[in-house]
């Protein structure tokens, strides 16, 4: 059995003619016959049966039928794992953010690195929970650092500040903020239902606050910044996200209230020889004050 037979049988089946997959296959229907013919020959079993003019499959090529299915999906997927870790800039990776990284900053982050390499196709996701890497599924996680895993290498990329910001209108009507009790007589946005600031220690003051009001709750930097903006109230933001806002923010006792995060990159260590996985670091860990960094 070669892959030649498979691909006769999987494409006559799929585009419903010898005719159809002699054309795919760039041979003559005689010769797609023939290669079904010998396939049939060596498995010792009838997979088509002809009504009129058209094959159709036996119950025995529909049992057949999904073992080649799988096989060409596992051997695309094989070419795509390999193609990842080629020296070459290309290739189809997955790579993750929290969503108190907003996706939207991030794509903007590495714009340039895409543009430069036009064959490395990026698919990005937000994820709440940090992802087993090694299920295969993500590629690369940028997040804080979860449980150690050996089969895991992570890097250090940059950390990420984020303080209490309100809108001028906002303190003007319900007052100033001169230490972090008078929070409680506020209206606060929250990432979660449960914190304030999102991966702040259990301990920390301001989590106690939350969990006696009832936030406002966004998980996405730019909504809680349009909430901040549209004085509902005093919420968490990346400061330099607060920079870019169309409106003065008014940073909330920053000495005190910046709660700073350390980001990782991590991926499997099979891709540890990948060029682009390699690459990416290098080109996100040195860039200058950006969205991403303090």
């Amino acid at each position: 059995m070669d892959q030649d037979q498979l691909l006769a049988f999987y494409y006559t089946v799929t585009l419903g003619s010898t005719v159809n997959a002699a054309n795919k296959l760039n041979v003559t229907a005689s010769w797609v016959n023939r290669l079904i013919k010998a396939l049939e020959e060596e498995v010792g079993h009838q997979l088509f049966t002809k009504k009129g003019k058209h094959l159709t499959l036996t119950p025995k090529g529909e049992i057949f039928l999904k073992t080649v299915k799988r096989f060409f999906a596992e051997y695309e997927h094989c070419l795509i794992e390999m193609g990842k870790i080629s020296n070459k800039m290309e290739g189809q990776f997955t790579l993750s953010l929290p969503p108190f990284i907003s996706s939207s900053w991030f794509v903007e982050e590495i714009a340039p690195f895409i543009k430069a390499h036009p064959n490395i196709s990026l698919e990005i996701k937000t994820l709440t929970e940090a992802p087993d890497l090694n299920e295969g599924k993500i590629d690369i996680d940028i997040r804080p650092l979860s449980k150690p895993d050996e089969n895991i290498i992570a890097k250090y990329l940059m950390t990420y500040d984020i303080g209490l910001y309100a809108s001028k209108s906002y303190l003007q009507e319900k007052g100033s903020i001169k230490q972090a009790s008078d929070l409680e007589s506020h209206h606060l946005i929250s990432f979660s239902r449960d914190y304030l600031f999102p991966y702040a220690p259990v301990n920390w003051p301001l989590n106690s606050i939350s969990k006696t009001k009832q936030p406002i709750v966004i998980d996405c930097p730019l909504g809680i910044a349009h909430a901040i903006e549209a004085g509902l109230g005093i919420g968490p933001l990346p400061n330099t996200v607060a920079n870019l806002s169309q409106s003065s923010l008014i940073p909330i006792l920053p000495e005190t209230l910046t709660h700073s995060i350390d980001i990782y990159y991590t991926y499997p260590k099979a891709l540890s020889e990948s060029r682009v996985v390699n690459e990416l670091y290098d080109y996100l860990h040195t860039r200058p004050e950006g969205p991403q960094k303090r």
